[in-house]
C-alpha cells in the first residue's frame, strides 16, 4: 500500500504499453481522482500557474515540476515512467520544463472529463 504523496515504482502491467497509453492511462486516471475527491484540477495547481505569451497570445503555464509536485501533495499518485511519458507527451516543442494548462484541459475533455 502506498502513503499519501508517495511516487510508485513503474508498474510491471505498464511495460508493453506506448507512450500514449500511458499518458491516456494518466489522465483517465487523474479524471477519476478529481471526480471521487469532488475538486478541479485549477483548485489543487492554482497556486502555481502563472500567465505568460505564446505566439503572441496570453497562456496560463505551470512548471512541469510544480504540477506533478502538487497533485502529489494532494495524495494523487503516480509512477516516474509517467511522469516522463507524460511530460513527453504535452510538452511543446521549444518551451522547456512548461505545459500550458490549455493541452492538460483538452486532453481531460476528450477523455469525457469535465
Amino acid at each position: 500500500m502506498f502513503s499519501k504523496g508517495e511516487i510508485m515504482d513503474t508498474d510491471k502491467e505498464d511495460a508493453n504499453l506506448s507512450s500514449e497509453e500511458i499518458c491516456q492511462k494518466f489522465f483517465t486516471r487523474l479524471g477519476e481522482f478529481l471526480n471521487s475527491h469532488k475538486i478541479n484540477l485549477i483548485k489543487i495547481i492554482n497556486k502555481n500557474v502563472y500567465d505568460d505569451v505564446f505566439y503572441s497570445k496570453e497562456v496560463q503555464m505551470i512548471y512541469i515540476d510544480d504540477f506533478f509536485r502538487s497533485l502529489r501533495e494532494y495524495g494523487f499518485t503516480y509512477n516516474q515512467r509517467e511522469t516522463n511519458d507524460v511530460s513527453q507527451c504535452i510538452r511543446i516543442k521549444g518551451m522547456k520544463g512548461v505545459f500550458i494548462l490549455e493541452m492538460i484541459e483538452k486532453i481531460l475533455n476528450g477523455l469525457g472529463i469535465k
